[in-house]
């Protein structure tokens, strides 16, 4: 080559980079071109030791901001396979939990139907209880009477307990007095057995506890059962009602609602339930 002569290479700008080589003439800056969304980034090149090995750091800065931008799917990463592997731990977890709820309720369900059956069993024997207690008491008294002589004979009607129907006879006699002439035979007989019987007004007595009991009738309470059941009334329920049968005999029996509605509803059940047995 002579001298003076310009070099061949030095007469272009040769761009090199990681996207191809073309030629570029009258620029000394980096250039970028743009197609779509990727970026294309070329640099110059010159033929001296010191500008390849700048451009050799330029490329490879290019190339990590390049890879550092890119979005990378987690299942790359040992953090998203961590996360991945958790979630299915989770999901796995969740699918045993919500196995063990449902059992869990298939057993309290379980559970819930052998109460029910046992309720239904102690109602049914509480009520046989009931019957049965009443019974006793009418045998016992009964017996510890039996030498003494009544003022009436009995008929066919059996007695729930002892004295029942004299006392009921002498309630009847009490009650008539008010339309009787005072101080007419008629009168002075009714007082003559009442005195000697020994007339103990239980069933006025009853008729009051009655309409003390009710009275703003709600709902029935354990005291109020007691009370009934202490006055001769076996209870059972009827789906809303609960159905009230003196001393377990079927000709006499009334209902009562399980929830009060109004204050006269108690009374009215009151005035029933004494009409009937009182």
């Amino acid at each position: 080559m002579e001298r003076g002569e310009k070099h061949p290479l030095r007469k272009r700008t040769i761009l090199a980079g990681y996207s191809g080589v073309q030629q570029q003439r009258h620029h000394s800056d980096p250039v970028r071109k743009t197609r779509g969304s990727e970026k294309k980034q070329f640099f110059r090149y010159h033929r001296t030791r010191f500008r390849r090995q700048l451009l050799l750091k330029e490329i490879v800065d290019a190339i990590i901001r390049y890879n550092n931008s890119r979005t990378v799917d987690t299942l790359y990463t040992w953090e998203g396979v961590s996360h991945a592997l958790i979630n299915d731990r989770v999901k796995e977890n969740r699918s045993e939990k919500e196995a063990a709820v449902h059992e869990l309720e298939e057993l309290l369900e379980l559970m819930n139907q052998e109460l029910n059956q046992l309720n239904q069993r102690v109602n049914e024997l509480t009520t046989v209880n009931q019957k049965l207690s009443l019974e006793n008491t009418r045998l016992k008294g009964s017996q510890k009477h039996a030498e003494k002589l009544p003022v009436l004979y009995l008929g066919s009607e059996e007695e729930f307990f002892y004295g029942e129907i004299r006392e009921l006879l002498l309630s009847t006699l009490s009650d008539s007095l008010k339309n009787i002439k005072p101080r007419s035979r008629r009168s002075d007989v009714i007082h003559d057995i009442l005195h000697s019987n020994e007339y103990t007004h239980l069933y006025e007595q009853n008729h009051k506890e009655i309409k003390t009991l009710l009275k703003g009738y709600r709902t029935m309470n354990g005291p109020l059962r007691q009370k009934l059941t202490d006055l001769g009334f076996v209870i059972t329920e009827e789906g809303k009602h609960y159905k009230l049968t003196y001393y377990g005999d079927d000709r006499y029996w009334t209902s009562i609602p399980k929830t009060g509605s109004d204050s006269r509803e108690g009374k009215n059940m009151a005035s029933m339930i004494n009409n009937l047995v009182f």
